[in-house]
């Protein structure tokens, strides 16, 4: 809506506007076509549809980043709620998998911007920076999940132990 408006005219798409509507438009399809089998399916969603959906998320944020000029458009920032939300969603390496993704998208479009229009290179410090805080993310955003886990666990484990008490008392 923004882009369309031209409200970020100077930020979104500023490289290449059609790159931009494209990648956008796709993406939002993809989304809208994603709540499909949220939505004909009562059992929750699979860690492959899961690991499918982020992954989109940090392809098309990769390409709206390219088309926008690259990390200084500040969408390559959009990666940490993307990483923080895989690494909550889908446990253990994979969360690990999706930041090295992200990290490998973000270098990627940063080389690809600097060999391809030879401007911007000033900017592969920021992008490596970028990559050293989509792995803290999820480490520290799975360290947090275990714990709520683990203290799901525990008050699950105090309301059955309170449950059984006036069976003891009779």
């Amino acid at each position: 809506i923004m882009f369309i408006t031209g409200t970020a005219k100077g930020i979104l798409g500023s490289t290449d506007k059609e790159l931009f509507f494209i990648a956008s438009s796709a993406y939002t399809l993809l989304c809208f076509m994603s709540l499909i089998p949220l939505r004909t399916t009562k059992s929750p969603p699979g860690t492959q549809l899961m690991f499918f959906m982020l992954l989109s998320d940090m392809v098309a944020l990769t390409v709206m980043m390219h088309a926008s000029g690259g990390l200084g458009s500040g969408l390559g920032f959009l990666m940490l709620p993307t990483v923080a939300a895989g690494s909550i969603i889908v446990a253990g390496q994979l969360a690990l998998l999706l930041a090295a993704i992200a990290s490998i998208c973000v270098m990627t479009e940063t080389l690809s911007t600097i060999m391809l229009l030879g401007r911007g290179k000033d900017t592969m410090f920021p992008a490596g920076i970028l990559g050293i805080l989509l792995f803290a993310t999820a480490v520290i955003f799975q360290v947090l999940t275990q714990r709520i886990r683990h203290a799901q666990e525990l008050a699950a484990q105090k309301i059955s132990e309170s449950e059984q008490l006036p069976n003891i008392n009779e």
